[in-house]
């Protein structure tokens, strides 16, 4: 390791002579005879470390370190006071003004090296770590995609990309606005968000369980306030920290959406359909048991919809079973979910807080049908069956209960909702 350089500054030379002579076998020597020759050494050289007397002609000890703290060149500087002065009100004032420690006249030799180098090697080793970070700030400036080091909770570093992306000057303007990363992810069942990891869970942990095609999350620019779509690849790097990359991957995953959007719906209502039940439901059945809730399935089924073929003809049929499911989807909840099921029956899944919770949200569904008017048919009615999903079993038993509590409403006379008793 090079020597360090230290910058003894005291309007006594016989002060300067005996302090280097202590020194400088360890540690470069400069001098200064009074406080302004100290200012110019300092913006002119590297120091590590001052010895800096208190009491000086012109300008003493003290307006030195002012001008030092004042100045981004200057003010990690460490600087040690010599002082012949050993009353407190001297030593506060002294501490105040900056300094790491105070050493008293005449000098113990001993007690100078020991000083001396405790506080080099703490100021070198700071340095080095100041050093360290610019390195890293420097590499993860250079990378175009959005970079975070973080705990999961608090960040370490972030990137210009990243930045830039959240409007934010620097990273504690970013933790200002917000408290997490992941609390601006966007709360979209296509996405991982806060809202699918539970309370006593890092969301770090929780994203790197997922398998890799799920590790998507999406998250509004400060830029345009446009969505944007990121897959994200979490790194262990050291004490617990996680390097976070965020790819942007916008474009491809609108490509994927729409085709999965013509996969997953029916063609004819746009309700979604069997297949995406088949993929999606045991999400569903997940999120309420992590969350303490309850999943309800409810069969939906129009009333005498043959007669409506059979009267009105079946383009008249497919306007009603179009219709009917725009209602559904325009007073449904935000977690409900409807499935045309065939023809015209339909499954709504149900996110609830309670078991009574279902009966109102599916007899709210069943009263806004009966008074809406249908375009070309005026009146429609439905029945409904509802049922409550049990843990462990399949998903087919729950469906078949709602499905007999469905034929329960239809043979009592239609236009009623009954629940399973389970």
């Amino acid at each position: 390791m090079p020597k360090a350089t230290i910058l003894i500054v005291d309007d006594e030379p016989i002060n300067i002579d005996l302090i280097a002579q202590i020194l400088s076998e360890h540690y470069y020597i400069k001098v200064a005879t009074n406080g302004l020759k100290a200012l110019e050494i300092l913006k002119k050289s590297q120091i590590d470390l001052l010895l800096l007397d208190i009491s000086m002609p012109q300008i003493d000890g003290y307006e030195v370190a002012k001008q030092m703290q004042s100045s981004m060149n200057t003010k990690a500087i460490p600087f040690i006071f010599l002082t012949s002065k050993d009353d407190s009100h001297s030593i506060v004032k002294g501490f105040e003004a900056g300094a790491v420690d105070y050493i008293t006249k005449p000098f113990n030799k001993k007690e100078l090296l020991v000083r001396v180098s405790n506080h080099i090697k703490t100021y070198l080793l700071q340095r080095d770590l100041e050093e360290q970070k610019s390195f890293i700030q420097t590499i993860l400036d250079t990378q175009p995609n959005m970079i975070i080091i973080s705990d999961g909770v608090r960040a370490e570093f972030v990137n210009k990309t990243f930045l830039d992306f959240y409007q934010a000057q620097n990273l504690d303007e970013f933790q200002r606005k917000y408290k997490c990363i992941s609390s601006t992810f966007i709360h979209n069942e296509n996405y991982f968000h806060e809202g699918k990891v539970s309370k006593d869970q890092n969301w770090i942990e929780a994203f790197k369980a997922l398998a890799q095609d799920q590790q998507i999350v999406a998250i509004s620019s400060q830029v345009n306030f446009k969505v944007k779509a990121f897959n994200v690849s979490i790194t262990d790097y050291k004490n617990k920290l996680y390097i976070v990359t965020l790819n942007d991957i916008s474009a491809t995953i609108l490509k994927q959406l729409e085709l999965k959007k013509k996969t997953l719906h029916d063609r004819l209502t746009h309700a979604y359909n069997r297949e995406y039940f088949e993929l999606h439901y045991q999400h569903y059945i997940d999120e309420v048991q992590l969350h303490g809730e309850y999943l309800g399935i409810a069969m939906v089924d129009i009333d005498h919809f043959k007669m409506v073929n059979d009267r009105y003809g079946h383009d008249v049929g497919d306007s009603v079973l179009k219709e009917f499911v725009e209602i559904l989807n325009q007073f449904s909840r935000k977690s409900d979910v409807v499935i045309r099921w065939g023809g015209e029956e339909f499954v709504i899944m149900m996110k609830v807080n309670s078991k009574f919770a279902l009966s109102r949200a599916l007899e709210h569904y069943r009263r806004i049908v009966a008074q809406h008017d249908f375009e070309y048919v005026s009146k429609v009615t439905c029945s409904i069956g509802g049922a409550f999903y049990q843990k462990g079993e399949e998903i087919i038993e729950t469906i078949q209960r709602a499905d007999k509590t469905l034929y329960h409403s239809k043979n009592s006379g239609r236009n009623m909702v009954s629940i399973d008793s389970k």
